[in-house]
């Protein structure tokens, strides 16, 4: 747990390659290491950095089924690899910046929860999130 340490780098998180999680919220992050020899880690939790999109090493991590980028209001689009990746169970987007989700976002049948609190989703897009997710609890 290295949340609120003001932390700008992780470097050295690198060489824990038996990690499951890693919490870093409420840092100062804007970008990520390559964590790729964590093979192990299933949840990472980036509440609250300075991200100003989806940290694309996160795509070389196959173990992960917990990602939370809520409060980097920066963020505004999910990119296609993350909405191809399976086996994610909890993701949370809430605070940011995306107004629409990826058209085809059927690798995610197996979420359990996706948060979506306070952004800026027409109807019609809510709509058709719990359309495609009808057994994912969406919190908008």
């Amino acid at each position: 747990n290295l949340d609120y340490n003001a932390l700008t780098n992780i470097d050295d998180v690198a060489k824990f390659p038996a990690l499951k999680w890693l919490r870093l919220n409420s840092n100062r992050l804007s970008s990520l290491p390559d964590l790729s020899k964590l093979t192990e880690l299933r949840k990472i939790y980036l509440r609250g950095n300075h991200f100003v999109s989806v940290p694309e090493m996160l795509k070389g991590i196959p173990s992960l089924t917990d990602i939370d980028l809520s409060g980097n209001s920066r963020i505004a689009e999910i990119p296609g690899w993350l909405a191809k990746k399976q086996g994610l169970e909890h993701l949370s987007f809430s605070g940011t910046a995306i107004t629409r989700l990826p058209e085809d976002i059927s690798a995610w049948k197996s979420l359990k929860t996706l948060q979506l609190g306070n952004l800026a989703l027409s109807r019609k897009e809510m709509d058709r999130i719990r359309a495609e997710l009808p057994d994912t609890a969406v919190v908008f």
